[in-house]
């Protein structure tokens, strides 16, 4: 599996500064076959080997005769597809298509959107969105459950197209965000969350102490945890933690036109999930592909 994620990483790497952005066209030429994409994402799934998943027995036949390989367990003759329990299952896109799309969402300092991806990968808008939101709904069902713990310092901020406004009178276009860090001794953050917050747990720009303790009994450890919170006018306490934040607002405002309540979750947690692979210098794309090959999708997939 890492032979071939460094090559995918090295590939856009080297050709980073030729290229407005990572090309579906670069990919196939140099990871060509769909049989070394199918075979990555199943060393993802099993990295220790086959393993059937009715009775743990770990030999299986291999029948080709389908788009993706199916495993038959030589133990109890359970079958299962490549793809069942992932965020693939029903999916007709190729696997090679998944793991481009994988690999531009996992880029720390870019965001894909919908119509960017479906010219790349030449699928329907609605395809893209749906390839993309099964993505964001994989990482946020990982992330939701990460707490933060020890010294910890968060503050509430504002997502939305319109500029910041310094007034204290909330634009019904600014969302406000709760963003709060682990902090070590050097004053930097280890551990990054941002949490959407309900609209009756906040007095116009200013967080009350119920939107505080919401996100506190939610996101942080009970033991051994202590918890400041600054109102925006604070905001010199916590530079390291509010550029965190500053960051994810600025990306999104470059790649979306707008994004609604509704979904506006998910993609915080897909930045803090980058966010967080990144403070711990782990690598986001090999991540991000183990993670995708141990999470089922929760709504069907949309033809290309």
């Amino acid at each position: 599996m890492r032979e071939i994620v460094a090559v995918i990483a090295n590939l856009f790497q080297q050709n980073y500064s030729e290229i407005s952005f990572c090309d579906w066209q670069s990919f196939q030429d140099h990871i060509a076959k769909e049989e070394d994409c199918i075979g990555l994402l199943a060393q993802a799934r099993w990295p220790n080997g086959y393993c059937c998943p009715r009775c743990d027995h770990n030999q299986a036949y291999v029948i080709q005769t389908r788009r993706l390989p199916l495993y038959q367990c030589i133990g109890c003759r359970h079958q299962t597809s490549l793809a069942v329990g992932t965020i693939m299952e029903n999916s007709r896109i190729p696997v090679s298509k998944w793991l481009f799309t994988l690999y531009l969402v996992s880029l720390i300092d870019r965001e894909i959107n919908a119509m960017q991806l479906q010219q790349r990968i030449q699928v329907t808008y609605k395809t893209a969105w749906a390839m993309l939101h099964a993505i964001r709904q994989a990482i946020s069902c990982v992330d939701s459950e990460r707490l933060l713990s020890g010294n910890i310092k968060g503050s509430v901020g504002f997502c939305g197209q319109i500029p910041y406004k310094s007034t204290s009178t909330r634009d019904p276009q600014e969302k406000p965000v709760i963003f709060c860090a682990s902090i070590d001794e050097q004053e930097q953050p280890t551990a990054f969350k941002m949490q959407v917050v309900r609209t009756d747990h906040m007095k116009n720009k200013h967080l009350e102490w119920a939107g505080i303790q919401e996100f506190t009994k939610r996101y942080v450890k009970s033991e051994g945890s202590g918890v400041q919170f600054f109102q925006r006018f604070a905001f010199y306490k916590l530079r390291p933690v509010k550029e965190l934040f500053d960051q994810t607002i600025r990306s999104f405002k470059q790649s979306y036109r707008g994004l609604s309540s509704r979904h506006l979750q998910l993609y915080l947690d897909k930045a803090c999930f980058k966010i967080n692979l990144r403070l711990q210098n782990v690598p986001i794309f090999e991540s991000l592909i183990e993670l995708c090959m141990s999470t089922q999708r929760t709504q069907p997939h949309k033809a290309a």
